[in-house]
């Protein structure tokens, strides 16, 4: 009881702090997305020493910061496309000059730069955007339910493991309850979308991007899941009390915030 009581406080603070910095203004809502993004590449990089493995952290962040900066200035998206790609060769002059690096620690700070840093940077360029805000709260709303969903559903009528080498809690009835919640977050985002923030979204894109949301979302929890297996760590971090850290609450929002943009953004709303 007492560690439920926990997470439900530890729950009810965070969302309060992340609904303050994203509606308050846009350096509040840029610094929230900026600090998610420093604090992901940490956790990872703390999980992955458990294998010997020394990423370039720095290097990912002073990425993250430059992105943001670039997107702040308003120097257009193409350039800082350009920028992200060309990322891996000063990269990779980096750790072959310093001895200390190894290959291994290259390949995994690549795979870093992919996961989580380049959804961190999508997230922070959205958040740019003058409807930015609106497909940030679509991203969180349709994969936090979804997560409820699964849990709820998981709990009242699970019976059939997942993949329980990766997850061992979550089941094939909870994964299904999880997707079937693009229909109650479809529907708050559409309303959301017509009388918050006075943008015109069909009501079946709303559902389209809140199924992908519901599917990306349990797929970047899975990908989270056999992470921390592989690196040996029950949780990215604890800065969450009973949640663990930003990576454990975000990771079902780092692959299916892509995906939710170009299904939305086809609408011209963004």
């Amino acid at each position: 009881m007492n560690n439920m009581l926990k997470r439900v406080f530890s729950a009810i603070i965070g969302i309060s702090l992340c609904v303050f910095a994203l509606f308050f203004n846009k350096i509040t809502r840029i610094t929230l997305l900026v600090v998610i993004a420093v604090i992901a590449v940490f956790e990872m990089s703390k999980a992955l020493k458990n294998k010997n493995i020394n990423c370039l952290k720095y290097i990912l962040i002073i990425y993250v910061i430059g992105f943001t900066v670039l997107e702040l200035l308003e120097l257009g998206n193409t350039f800082n496309l350009c920028l992200l790609i060309l990322c891996f060769i000063p990269m990779l002059l980096f750790g072959f000059k310093n001895s200390k690096f190894s290959y291994e620690d290259i390949i995994y700070s690549f795979f870093m730069f992919i996961y989580p840093v380049a959804p961190c940077c999508l997230l922070i360029s959205v958040g740019t955007k003058e409807n930015g805000l609106f497909l940030i709260v679509f991203t969180f709303v349709a994969s936090w339910l979804c997560d409820c969903f699964a849990q709820i559903g998981g709990i009242l009528f699970g019976k059939h493991k997942l993949i329980p080498d990766i997850s061992p809690k979550k089941t094939i009835e909870g994964c299904i309850a999880g997707l079937m919640s693009f229909v109650v977050s479809g529907t708050i985002m559409y309303f959301s979308a017509k009388y918050t923030f006075k943008i015109q979204l069909p009501l079946y894109i709303s559902y389209i991007a809140a199924f992908a949301c519901s599917i990306f979302g349990q797929i970047g929890d899975l990908t989270a899941s056999y992470f921390k297996r592989y690196t040996g760590v029950k949780d990215f971090g604890n800065l969450i009390p009973g949640h663990g850290g930003v990576l454990d609450r975000f990771d079902s929002i780092i692959l299916s915030l892509p995906i939710t943009y170009f299904i939305i953004t086809m609408t011209h709303i963004i």
